[in-house]
């Protein structure tokens, strides 16, 4: 009986043993300081990879920028392109503006040919043919100089 109450007693003390040892294991786990430990370390973690998401969408903005104001730049090239050949296309209507006749020429001397009246076109070529001057060819016909030697150019084509 005395083995038996030696066994109880060794028996329990391991089991307060075992107790003391887990408890201080869970006090540790749980303790404050190693809580906050773990939670600082989880933050500062936290902290670098919103940094570096950061710096990669600062970067990928400052390139958009840098391609957007490229395209401007092509924009206002184009746009300096399109003012330019408005403003030819302007002073070449004002030229042709200024060739137009500006009021009723006298009536041309041109022999008709009673049969068949000439196509506009066959006159400026027969004139033409004859070795008149384009301006005038565009005085008697009643035709702009630009009329006229559209006419004569496609005429020699044909030729």
């Amino acid at each position: 009986m005395a083995g038996m109450v030696l066994l109880i007693i060794a028996n329990a003390a391991l089991l307060v043993g075992f107790f003391f040892y887990f408890r201080r294991r869970i006090d540790r786990a749980l303790a404050t300081d190693s809580i906050v430990k773990a939670i600082r370390d989880e933050v500062n973690q936290m902290i670098v990879d919103f940094n570096g998401t950061t710096d990669r969408n600062i970067a990928l903005i400052e390139e958009r920028i840098g391609r957007l104001q490229g395209l401007l730049s092509n924009a206002d090239k184009r746009i300096t392109v399109l003012k330019k050949e408005s403003e030819k296309t302007k002073s070449s209507e004002d030229v042709y503006a200024q060739l137009k006749p500006r009021g009723p020429l006298p009536e041309p001397s041109i022999p008709k040919d009673p049969v068949r009246a000439k196509s506009p076109r066959e006159e400026v070529l027969d004139l033409y043919h004859q070795g008149m001057d384009p301006k005038l060819i565009a005085s008697r016909l009643n035709k702009t100089l630009g009329e006229v030697e559209l006419i004569i150019s496609l005429g020699e084509r044909r030729r």
